[in-house]
């Protein structure tokens, strides 16, 4: 009577190995996000600040060419 061998040189049961998944898209999506808030920032601190920020620059001597601080 002939036993088979315990151990064979194939497994029973094979573990693939997982996929790597392509994170490229999801980068690209965090990065344009971080940009978008960034400008957003921007737009409303120059929106709330821009008038101090323009003062400080003319009491400075640096003059920007901006005419809109003289229509208001």
């Amino acid at each position: 009577m002939a036993q088979e061998p315990i151990y064979s040189s194939q497994p029973v049961y094979e573990n693939p190995e997982p996929e790597k998944k392509n994170n490229t898209v999801k980068i690209i999506i965090i990065i344009v996000a971080v940009l978008v808030v960034c400008c957003c920032l921007t737009l409303v601190a120059g929106w709330f600040l821009g008038d101090p920020i323009l003062e400080f620059l003319s009491d400075q001597g640096v003059d920007l060419g901006l005419a809109l601080p003289l229509m208001w």
